[in-house]
């Protein structure tokens, strides 16, 4: 029940801390700061691939998506995209 309770903890802290980074990213993208922003929202989806949040974590890869069409980056928009379908 310990061990349970201590993963529960752990995946809480983990999703709070890519919610952060995903409030991060919007106002840094609201700014037009795209590349500060995308960094923010890669972390926030490694954190959430680390507790296998995959709603969050499509979230995070179409934020991502949506960076990279804006930077123009066309096939790195639709790769992650594409990454969003099978969660």
């Amino acid at each position: 029940v310990i061990c349970w309770l201590a993963n529960a903890l752990v995946a809480q802290v983990q999703r709070s801390g890519g919610w952060s980074h995903l409030r991060r990213g919007f106002m840094l993208r609201e700014q037009g700061l795209y590349r500060d922003a995308l960094k923010d929202f890669s972390h926030a989806l490694s954190l959430f691939q680390k507790i296998k949040d995959h709603k969050n974590e499509g979230i995070a890869l179409t934020h991502i998506g949506s960076l990279y069409y804006h930077l123009g980056q066309y096939s790195n928009a639709l790769d992650n995209y594409q990454q969003v379908l099978p969660l």
